[in-house]
């Protein structure tokens, strides 16, 4: 790959790194919650998660979803479900983080299981590493 391509490659990831989704505002609650060690198994699980998307385009889930257009809208519509059933849980707890004494800390695999299941329910990334991933696949594999 050329400098100045990279240099493009570079500049449009950071650009649509730089708005927080629900996978930022996950690893803000837990690390503000129990602290930034223990946050970092979100960020295991946001990489779990990045690494089922990544597979998924490889083996053209971009494409089905494109076609199918009922399937994307219930993959949406499932992951609103899902953002909506956070906010509302979040609403309940009376929007304060709760006391150490009051919950239990969290563990790993808790921690990273719900970034897991946060990230998976954005069908967004696909469409977000599909591009990227086709243009490098079809210099690999013309």
């Amino acid at each position: 790959m050329a400098f100045d391509q990279w240099l493009i490659f570079v500049a449009i990831w950071t650009l649509a790194g730089l708005p927080l989704g629900p996978n930022a505002l996950n690893c803000i609650a837990v690390s503000a919650r129990i602290g930034f060690t223990r946050s970092l198994w979100s960020v295991a699980g946001i990489l779990g998660a990045a690494l089922c998307h990544k597979t998924a385009v490889i083996f053209g889930a971009a494409t089905i979803l494109l076609a199918n257009a009922e399937l994307f809208y219930v993959l949406k519509f499932c992951g609103a479900a899902y953002l909506i059933w956070m906010g509302i849980s979040l609403w309940r707890e009376g929007g304060e983080l709760p006391q150490s004494s009051e919950r239990a800390p969290a563990s790993r695999f808790q921690i990273a299981r719900r970034a897991i299941v946060i990230s998976m329910s954005n069908p967004k990334a696909i469409f977000r590493i599909s591009p990227f991933y086709h243009s490098l696949l079809a210099r690999i594999f013309p």
